[in-house]
């Protein structure tokens, strides 16, 4: 199965932030909002702690440290939001699709809020 192209999930999804891993030891506690680049519904503010489920991401090798930045794709539900995408920033850049060449991207953060800028939210 294919990976969608980044422009195709910043139109898809409800929400985009960058947040800040709060980890204590070795569990992370929650991500605080540090900045919404894309918010739908307006439910998500700065400084807000998201506590999302990213076992999936844990189990397909992610490793987060305390205070990392982490660009997070979100869809709202019911009682919360879903997390369609997860993408740990290093040195103020982020890949995308790293094992699919036909989407791959690495993106500084601010070439990424430009993206965002460009696409039909």
């Amino acid at each position: 199965m294919a990976l969608p192209s980044l422009q195709h999930q910043i139109g898809f999804v409800d929400a985009i932030v960058v947040a800040r891993a709060i980890k204590t030891d070795w569990t992370v506690m929650g991500y605080q909002v540090e900045e919404v680049i894309k918010s739908r519904s307006n439910s998500i503010e700065p400084k807000a702690m998201l506590n999302v489920d990213l076992t999936i991401f844990e189990l397909m090798g992610y490793s987060i440290d305390d205070g990392q930045l982490i660009v997070i794709l979100l869809a709202e539900k019911a009682n919360g939001f879903d997390c369609i995408d997860f993408l740990p920033v290093t040195d103020h850049h982020f890949e995308y699709g790293a094992d699919d060449k036909s989407v791959y991207r690495n993106l500084s953060l601010e070439d990424f809020r430009k993206l965002c800028a460009n696409v039909d939210l």
